[in-house]
């Protein structure tokens, strides 16, 4: 199985950087002289997230799924992001600091070396999480792959009693 991210959300995300970009150049244009720090921060910022979100519409995300774990693709990704289904402890809804939705999750003891930022990000509560801008939303990507890991996690535990 595989799930794919939103380019209707990465082109709206393009969108909101260029409008962003575009009404800083208009602020500095049309106040010279002014003290434009803050403008500069802002048109540098969204003009990061320009590549970023293009990025995203050439090559969206992607999360396979299969029997051993998942696989996470795309983007800016250098190189794949794998997790094994017995590596993690399940998928919730996360939450942080009362933002925006993700999906979390926490790894099984042992499974991973512990860096300082799953320390960090334990407290927040979830060692890790997927990126945003799913085709799904965060609650019903937690429903498919909890699923999908019980039903890997029954097999993978059938074959070994075979």
């Amino acid at each position: 199985m595989v799930i794919r991210g939103s380019r209707g959300k990465a082109l709206l995300l393009l969108f909101g950087c260029v409008v962003f970009i575009l009404a800083g150049i208009l602020t500095l244009r049309n106040h010279p002289g002014d003290g434009h720090v803050i403008t500069w921060i802002g048109i540098i910022f969204f003009g990061l997230g320009v590549p970023i979100s293009a990025s995203l519409v050439i090559r969206p995300q992607t999360l396979a799924l299969d029997r051993d774990g998942f696989i996470l693709d795309g983007g800016l990704l250098a190189r794949p992001k794998k997790v094994a289904w017995r590596e993690i402890k399940g998928f919730h809804v996360w939450r942080p600091r009362k933002r925006s939705k993700s999906v979390g999750y926490n790894f099984e003891p042992g499974a991973r070396k512990e860096t300082a930022l799953m320390r960090v990000n334990r407290g927040l509560g979830a060692e890790d999480c997927l990126p945003g801008g799913w085709q799904y939303s965060p609650d019903k990507m937690v429903e498919i792959l909890n699923s999908y890991r019980l039903q890997a996690l029954t097999w993978q535990s059938q074959i070994r009693l075979e």
